[in-house]
């Protein structure tokens, strides 16, 4: 099956074949995609925290919902042949504007549990099948090398999104509460702004998203073949020396931040009765949404630099690495001490969002090789191990909280960093031995 190819010239034609900028439409394409990443899997924390579900059965929900992003690359067959990529791209961002404000609807219910939880899976259905659609159809615009830049937009448009979900809906939310003296009308009104948002932006790609776009060839297409394909990659993979520890280093790098992710935010939410810090939704946006926020992108754009400029030494690689474990220590420090000013919990989650944004540098660099280095496995599947490394953690770290409290829970992640420790050396020798090039 050949390619698609890129249009001529600018590639990107509207009405009457006058070109269209990358960048007039790119960006609004990504901000939707993180803004629905946003809801389901930050912002959708605070929310049902501020609802009174306990933390077990949050991340344990929430983590399920990371499933159908795992299962991308066996679906993407299937949906390549499924008509013009613009109209199902938008067929799907209707089922979200309408996932998203059916969760809001649901939580004017009286028994909202229920019908709540089946509206937030039929968006993170929606939501994968969006990404599948979306990377389809930036490949038959743009051609595949250039989704490398299409990938980077992405990632910083979901920074953006952080900003606007778990930083301005969540202040939104908040103030509601104050305002009104009550809790799940507020956050019934900022789902529907959330809805609003979706909507905005999908009115955005109507105009801006290019008309015409060159489809990928039709192949045949059996269940067989996909089965067969999977077999033959899984055969080199083994075969590659550098294939185990490669793999290995997707699925357990991000140990430490995927047992942090949900539970530090809880942990911030929760009253200092039940050992969290007890702040309020207002100071939670200010902190993980805000100052997090712009502290992890930091440390990305370093990333992107050491990345861009080629320093990725073995120094820089055990410097990276260290950057992104040791700082967990600050929220066993907080665990213990309980400290009453903000300044603190500000100061441990910049130095922890920066060590993170820092240390997913050589991550990045496995998912998505630089020129001249071969793949081990494609950047979708690779995509596929990684969501698989964060769910299985995150699923379970609201129960294993339950069963042991903060202290111990941050303690438990804080060894859990010597696992990142390990698989970054395993993967570093293989380096050393085979070079990047090794195939």
């Amino acid at each position: 099956m050949s390619s698609p190819q890129p249009f001529k010239g600018s590639a990107l034609s509207g009405q009457a074949g006058r070109p269209r900028s990358l960048w007039t439409w790119l960006p609004v394409l990504s901000f939707f995609r993180g803004f629905v990443l946003t809801f389901l899997f930050a912002f959708s924390l605070v929310l049902l925290r501020r609802l009174g579900l306990y933390a077990a059965t949050i991340t344990s929900f929430v983590g399920w919902l990371m499933l159908p992003y795992v299962l991308k690359p066996l679906v993407r067959p299937w949906i390549r042949r499924l008509g013009s990529s613009r109209l199902f791209l938008f067929e799907m961002e209707v089922l979200i504007v309408l996932s998203v404000a059916g969760i809001g609807f649901s939580l004017q219910q009286t028994d909202w549990k229920h019908s709540c939880m089946v509206f937030y899976a039929a968006l993170a259905l929606w939501g994968a099948l969006h990404d599948i659609v979306a990377d389809n159809f930036c490949s038959a615009v743009l051609g595949a090398s250039r989704m490398r830049m299409v990938a980077r937009a992405h990632l910083f448009a979901f920074f953006l999104t952080l900003l606007a979900g778990l930083g301005v809906l969540v202040m939104i939310g908040g103030n509601m509460e104050v305002l009104s003296r009550t809790v799940r009308p507020s956050w019934v009104r900022v789902c529907y702004i959330a809805a609003g948002v979706c909507l905005v932006l999908l009115v955005a790609q109507l105009i801006l998203l290019p008309r015409r776009c060159r489809e990928a060839d039709e192949a045949d297409f059996l269940v067989k073949s996909v089965f067969d394909r999977f077999v033959d990659k899984c055969a080199v993979l083994a075969k590659n020396p550098k294939g185990w520890p490669w793999v290995l280093f997707l699925l357990f790098y991000l140990l430490p931040l995927s047992l942090l992710w949900p539970m530090s935010t809880l942990f911030l939410i929760d009253p200092r009765s039940s050992g969290g810090m007890g702040l309020s939704p207002q100071e939670v946006a200010y902190v993980q949404g805000t100052v997090g926020v712009l502290a992890l992108l930091a440390g990305c754009l370093v990333g992107e630099m050491i990345l861009r400029r080629q320093l990725l030494s073995v120094k820089t690689r055990l410097l990276l690495v260290l950057a992104f474990t040791l700082p967990v220590c600050g929220w066993m420090w907080l665990s213990f001490s309980h400290p009453s000013g903000l300044s603190s919990v500000v100061w441990v989650t910049v130095f922890q969002n920066l060590g993170a944004g820092l240390g997913f540098t050589p991550y990045r660099d496995c998912v998505y090789p630089q020129p001249g280095s071969h793949r081990v496995l494609s950047p979708q599947a690779a995509r596929a191990l990684m969501t698989l490394s964060v769910m299985v953690p995150f699923t379970a770290s609201g129960s294993l909280y339950a069963a042991v409290g903060y202290r111990r829970y941050f303690f438990l992640v804080l060894l859990s960093c010597g696992v990142s420790i390990v698989v970054a050396f395993l993967l570093l020798m293989a380096h050393l031995r085979y070079g990047r090039t090794h195939s």
